[in-house]
C-alpha cells in the first residue's frame, strides 16, 4: 500500500468548526446523572466498548453457523448470491426451524454486513476452527467497527486498519486520514477510482467506483 503525505484540509477533526457546533462546555448529563460530563464520557465509551467487542463475538459465531448450512450436498458458502434454491432453502430454514430472520442483522444496508465481509481476512482458517469452543479474538484495540465499515470496499483495507491500529488514529481522525488518502490515490491513478460518500441515512464510507 501506498502512503500518502499531508495534502487534503482536514473536515471532522477541525477544531473551531468542531467546538461552534458541539461545544463541550454546554454538554451535560441528565440530572447530573452520570456525576459530571466527564463521567458520562467515560461510562459511555466503556459500554460501546463492550458493545462492540459481544457484536464481534456474536458476528463471528453466526457467519460461522451460516456458512455451515448445506442443502442437498451443496453448500451456501456466500452471504447472497448462492443460487436460488440455496439461498431460498436457507431463508426457509431459518425462519421455520430457526425461529428468526438474519436479514434483521445482515440486511445490504446493515452495516454489520459490512463486518461480515472481514472474517476470512482477519481469521485465514475461518471454517476449519469452531468459534463456539474457540476465541476468535477482536483483533484490534484502538480500531473500532466503524473504522472496518468506512473502508470495507477499498482492496487496501486491511493496510489502512493496521496504519490506524499502529497511529493510533480515532475514528474522526482516521475519518480524515482516508480523505487525504483517497484523494491523493485518485491524483495518483487520474481517475475517481474511490468516493467518499457521506450520506443522512448511512454511515460515512468509501465507494469504490471502478
Amino acid at each position: 500500500m501506498k502512503y500518502y503525505e499531508k495534502k487534503y484540509e482536514n473536515v471532522f477533526t477541525g477544531k473551531e468548526n468542531f467546538k461552534r457546533r458541539c461545544d463541550i462546555e454546554k454538554v451535560s448529563p441528565l440530572n447530573n446523572t452520570p456525576l459530571n460530563t466527564s463521567l458520562y464520557i467515560d461510562e459511555f465509551k466503556k459500554e460501546m466498548k463492550s458493545f462492540e467487542l459481544d457484536t464481534f463475538n456474536h458476528l463471528v459465531k453466526i457467519a460461522w453457523l451460516m456458512r455451515r448450512f448445506c442443502y442437498n450436498n451443496k453448500r451456501r458458502i456466500k452471504h447472497g448470491s448462492n443460487g436460488q434454491l440455496l439461498d431460498s432453502a436457507y431463508g426457509l430454514f431459518i425462519r421455520n426451524f430457526i425461529g428468526y430472520d438474519t436479514k434483521f442483522i445482515f440486511s445490504n444496508r446493515s452495516s454489520l454486513a459490512k463486518i461480515l465481509t472481514y472474517v476470512d481476512d482477519i481469521f485465514p482458517n475461518f471454517d476449519e476452527g469452531n468459534p463456539l469452543e474457540e476465541v476468535y479474538e477482536y483483533p484490534y484495540k484502538i480500531v473500532t467497527l466503524s473504522h472496518m465499515v468506512l473502508v470495507y470496499q477499498m482492496e487496501d483495507r486491511m493496510e489502512l486498519l493496521d496504519c490506524a491500529e499502529r497511529k493510533g488514529l480515532t475514528y474522526v481522525e482516521f475519518l480524515d486520514y482516508i480523505i487525504n488518502h483517497i484523494n491523493c490515490h485518485n491524483d495518483d491513478v487520474g481517475k475517481n477510482e474511490y468516493e467518499f460518500i457521506f450520506s443522512s441515512c448511512f454511515m460515512p464510507y468509501i465507494k469504490k467506483m471502478f
